[in-house]
């Protein structure tokens, strides 16, 4: 009985972690385990307003323009730096939320408002499931995510951005 209670307490501590940081109930029920009544009970407690709802966005929407596709890249990097081997097969909610908090301070808090943690959440489930892709430039050497769904080309955002400046 106590190993239930001690698991509970667990699954609610990282549920508080990841509704601070806004993430939305779908995903903070993937990954606590959570009801999603109890998340959105618990995200208006601590937010004062109801959790947004709709659906969550995939790479393919994420992927907007050659800067926004260039911060995810290196989001990503920073959240496989941090997983290890593992970080390529399932989304870790601990390590999601480091690696976003380390990303947010990379780049800066008002850079990294677009690539919120339900965004972060979405494109790393995504990769892990082959749905969008992680190739390695030829010219330079950097890693970046794609999506045949997107409106960006299927090339390096980090060259663009440099034959652009």
């Amino acid at each position: 009985m106590a190993v239930l209670c001690l698991e509970r307490h667990r699954r609610v501590d990282l549920a508080l972690a990841l509704v601070e940081r806004k993430l939305r109930t779908t995903p903070a029920h993937v990954l606590t385990g959570l009801p999603e009544a109890e998340l959105r009970r618990l995200y208006r407690q601590i937010h004062g307003r109801s959790p947004t709802s709709g659906s969550i966005p995939s790479t393919g929407h994420l992927l907007t323009s050659r800067r926004r596709q260039a911060k995810i890249s290196v989001y990503v990097a920073v959240y496989l730096g941090l997983a290890g081997e593992e970080g390529s097969r399932h989304v870790d909610a601990r390590m999601l939320i480091q690696s976003h908090d380390l990303f947010k301070e990379l780049i800066g808090v008002r850079q990294a408002e677009e690539i919120d943690l339900t965004a972060a959440w979405s494109v790393l489930r995504e990769f892990q499931s082959g749905i969008s892709r992680r190739p390695c430039c030829r010219e330079c050497g950097a890693w970046y995510i794609i999506s045949e769904t997107a409106d960006v080309p299927l090339s390096c955002p980090f060259c663009a951005l440099r034959r652009r400046s």
